[in-house]
């Protein structure tokens, strides 16, 4: 009986860790043509991420933050990087392999809600660009709204849906549920 308590209770730890934290999910793309300089007037390619089902139809997106890393050898160019249309930035210009991280933010951060980043690297300089591997990595969360106050009486209900416990609660009653076990057998209670 003991170890199905302490199961139940790490049980409920772990469930609220889990759901509490936002996730991340990352694709990473290896370029074939890591030796071959690339003179063309843009190169472009989508990443893709996948985000886990949506627990609750009534739940909404939140991308918390995302970011565009690319490693490239640059010889003496600058080559400005477009995501979804959106401007990010240019590559760092220097010659050997460097990684530059885009960091999205504001309309770029909101671009990327369907798991999507079509990224374009412009250039038009015939001195060219190796590219090595691009990543590009999305932290979000599914929000459930908690029910609110909309029904129309005045019985200070939530609108007929029915609160889920927190995390807190769920690892409270766990412990306190130990705890009268544990005095039960101790003949305290």
């Amino acid at each position: 009986m003991k170890r199905i308590a302490v199961i139940l209770v790490c049980t409920s730890l772990l469930a609220g860790i889990v759901n509490a934290a936002p996730t991340t999910v990352t694709d990473t793309l290896t370029f074939e043509s890591t030796h071959t300089y690339i003179n063309t007037p843009s190169v472009s390619w989508t990443q893709a991420v996948v985000f886990i089902a949506k627990p609750d139809p009534a739940a909404t997106l939140q991308i918390d933050s995302a970011y565009l890393r690319i490693k490239a050898n640059m010889i003496g160019t600058t080559v400005p990087v477009t995501g979804d249309g959106l401007a990010l930035g240019n590559l760092i210009q220097n010659p050997g392999w460097q990684e530059t991280q885009f960091n999205l933010t504001g309309a770029q951060l909101a671009t990327v809600a369907d798991g999507q980043l079509a990224v374009v690297l412009n250039t038009a300089s015939e001195d060219g660009f190796q590219l090595g591997w691009s990543k590009f990595s999305v932290t979000y969360e599914w929000i459930i709204p908690s029910g609110g106050d909309d029904d129309d009486d005045d019985d200070g209900g939530n609108g007929g849906t029915n609160p889920v416990p927190a995390p807190g609660a769920v690892v409270l009653a766990g412990i306190g549920t130990g705890l009268i076990g544990w005095l039960k057998r101790r003949w305290s209670l």
